[in-house]
């Protein structure tokens, strides 16, 4: 049983000195210019958490309710603003000018500013919260297995800095996915699952430790060299066939 405590407290501690250092090696480092949206998840994260055990030491239970989920609303904001400049500004440099990915993240920030609204307006309303939560984090995975599928499609390769940043919310990502069918199943009642998705986060905390301090290398499976011409042939081969899908899409969106 004291092992059982003493490892959630670790895992509920873990992630927010983790978080801070991780601030601090990228300063440190310049990778604050590299990735800003990045950076400034990682502030607001860890602002969120020094914040939060002041405002539960101090202040009322209600009152902690509601900066709970205005603080979740706002991290859940960063999070799709880092999957954004992930992959739209850095893996897919030219594809943001296409409309379908325009229209994609467009929803998925109307569906944050709905459950950030819904929120205020239905506080007293705990199961229903839980519900917009969950639903969020089902979107936030959705966003990242089309992106990731679209890298595989595409033949893409991950630079390691970007691919540490897609498996760390790969995983606690798909954590919180589990979580939320299990809680769910069991009424939003206690449960020990709840724990898998802090330490899903602290695994996350680590992943981008590690792959911040590393030295900057190549993309992933690439070797110096030059490019072949298959490999041109094959990336314009591509970009007619997005061309000829999207213009095939045009007389149906009338």
């Amino acid at each position: 049983m004291l092992s059982v405590v003493w490892l959630r407290e670790f895992a509920e501690s873990f992630s927010l000195p983790a978080l801070v250092v991780l601030a601090l090696i990228m300063l440190w480092r310049k990778q604050h210019r590299e990735f800003p949206l990045m950076f400034s998840y990682i502030v607001v994260n860890a602002f969120v958490g020094i914040t939060g055990r002041a405002v539960a030491s101090v202040a009322s239970q209600l009152t902690y309710f509601y900066f709970y989920w205005i603080a979740d609303a706002v991290v859940g904001i960063f999070e799709f603003l880092v999957i954004y400049e992930l992959f739209v500004h850095r893996l897919f440099t030219h594809f943001h000018k296409i409309r379908f990915y325009r229209i994609v993240f467009a929803i998925a920030g109307l569906l944050v500013v709905c459950l950030t609204v819904f929120a205020a307006t239905h506080a007293s309303k705990t199961a229903a919260l839980l519900i917009a939560s969950r639903t969020f984090d089902f979107s936030r995975a959705l966003v990242l297995c089309f992106f990731i599928a679209l890298m595989l499609f595409m033949g893409r390769e991950w630079m390691p800095r970007e691919f540490g940043i897609a498996l760390g919310f790969g995983i606690f990502s798909a954590a919180a996915v589990v979580t939320s069918a299990v809680w769910a199943k069991a009424h939003y009642g206690p449960i020990a699952v709840r724990q898998l998705y802090l330490i899903a986060y602290d695994i996350s905390c680590v992943v981008w430790l590690i792959y911040f301090l590393r030295p900057e290398k190549q993309a992933l499976g690439i070797s110096p060299g030059p490019i072949s011409p298959e490999l041109v042939q094959g990336a314009r081969q591509t970009k007619e066939d997005i061309k000829d899908w999207l213009a095939a899409r045009k007389p149906s969106d009338r």
